[in-house]
């Protein structure tokens, strides 16, 4: 039996009930709890993260950068990659280093989905410096976390170094874009707010079917 697209690592028979990918997704935009006063179901924003999740530790490829900042250098995570799934950590909330004589052992904890938080550990005498994105580093890491979010609608497809991306237009707008083998670049920010006049953009996502607006925001 295959596990839930949500990442919690269950099957999908004890979890959401729930195979296809857009249905997850918008679930996962609303956790529901007991309002104290009323007992009626509340929604909100804000999912509640790794509840009920199982303990788990995986073998990846973390890939990150040096990034200098106030506080001093931190370590960036770039991607993290499990198999032919890798994963875009969305926040950096700790850094711990351990040293003794001969090596460092690093720990990064971190929000790794919206509803993952783990921590990415690794040694430093195993970094080595990265040839296909400039000025970065990968290293093979340890990511301790809760759930599976390598199996989660948030993990995107990846071909060898290449992460699969997609770009959702009309069907009209595909055929000129496949006959011209160009893409014509978006006036709009990426808010869909502000006319953009010096430059314009091309927008794509790791959400490979669109059936409403709001699985974009």
């Amino acid at each position: 039996m295959a596990n839930c697209l949500c990442g919690s690592g269950l099957p999908i028979e004890e979890c959401h009930k729930e195979n296809d990918l857009n249905k997850i997704r918008k679930l996962l935009r609303y956790s529901f709890f007991l309002s104290n006063k009323d007992n009626e179901r509340v929604s909100s924003f804000f999912p509640l993260r790794n509840a009920g999740f199982l303990n788990a530790s995986y073998n990846g490829v973390l890939r990150f950068q040096l990034a200098q900042t106030p506080a001093g250098i931190i370590i960036y995570p770039l991607f993290l990659k499990k198999g032919d799934r890798c994963i875009r950590p969305l926040t950096i909330d700790g850094l711990a280093i351990a040293k003794d004589e001969k090596d460092e052992l690093i720990s990064v904890t971190c929000m790794l989905t919206p509803i993952h938080h783990g921590t990415i550990i690794f040694h430093t005498k195993d970094v080595k410096r990265d040839n296909f994105i400039e000025g970065s580093f990968y290293v093979n890491c340890e990511i301790k976390t809760g759930g599976n979010p390598f199996e989660s609608v948030f993990a995107m497809e990846m071909n060898g170094e290449r992460i699969a991306l997609y770009h959702h237009t009309s069907e009209e707008n595909e055929k000129l874009i496949l006959s011209s083998g160009y893409f014509k670049g978006s006036k709009w920010s990426i808010q869909g707010t502000n006319e953009l006049s010096e430059y314009h953009n091309i927008y794509f996502t790791s959400i490979p079917k669109i059936v409403c607006g709001n699985l974009l925001m």
